[in-house]
């Protein structure tokens, strides 16, 4: 019997995306409090998350392979997650302004069935432009960003306040696709 994939995610966006991959999966909501986590190196932060996410729903899913994700913005060691509100929205951008960031995604794979398991992380870097405040206030005011780390989103209109991206894109948008293939080829998994 083969096994189940799970993603440990309820988001359309992200069901979305690992539906690139074109294997069979299904998504179910993690049940794991973000806040339960307290080390701030980013790079074990984004791991503790996704590792937690699958926990709280690896004994629900016998035989299946479970995967998390979390993803944040971080600059200058400051991890930045998403604004309570516009003026937390436009300090966050102002503080990323004319620099380069890191966007940081943590990947944990679970097989339930021999306890076998992977964790990864990938680092891909955004150069922002030199946007003067009132781009940046016109584009919190265009855009939802207090749904996003670090508050844009380059999917979107986010994509003309940068410069440039120096790494994997699927990583700076949370779903490091190519370094999620590559991990389930440890679980028997072949994409192509």
């Amino acid at each position: 019997m083969r096994k189940a994939i799970i993603l440990a995610s309820s988001s359309e966006r992200k069901k979305r995306l690992f539906s690139l991959l074109g294997i069979p999966f299904a998504t179910t909501e993690h049940k794991f409090d973000e806040k339960n986590i307290t080390t701030i190196d980013p790079k074990k932060y984004v791991v503790e998350i996704a590792r937690g996410k699958v926990e709280s729903i690896r004994n629900i899913h016998p035989n299946s392979i479970i995967i998390g994700l979390d993803t944040v913005v971080v600059h200058k060691g400051s991890i930045l997650g998403k604004p309570k509100n516009k003026t937390e929205a436009l300090s966050m951008l102002l503080f990323l302004n004319g620099s380069v960031h890191q966007v940081i995604t943590g990947l944990y794979i679970y097989d339930t069935a021999n306890n076998k398991r992977e964790c990864l992380s990938m680092i891909t870097d955004m150069h922002f432009k030199k946007n003067d405040k009132h781009a940046l206030t016109s584009y919190i005011d265009k855009e939802n960003v207090l749904d996003v780390a670090g508050a844009y989103n380059h999917e979107r209109l986010g994509c003309i306040l940068l410069k440039k991206i120096n790494g994997d894109y699927y990583n700076s948008i949370g779903m490091p696709l190519s370094l999620i293939a590559d991990a389930l080829k440890k679980f028997n998994i072949t994409i192509l």
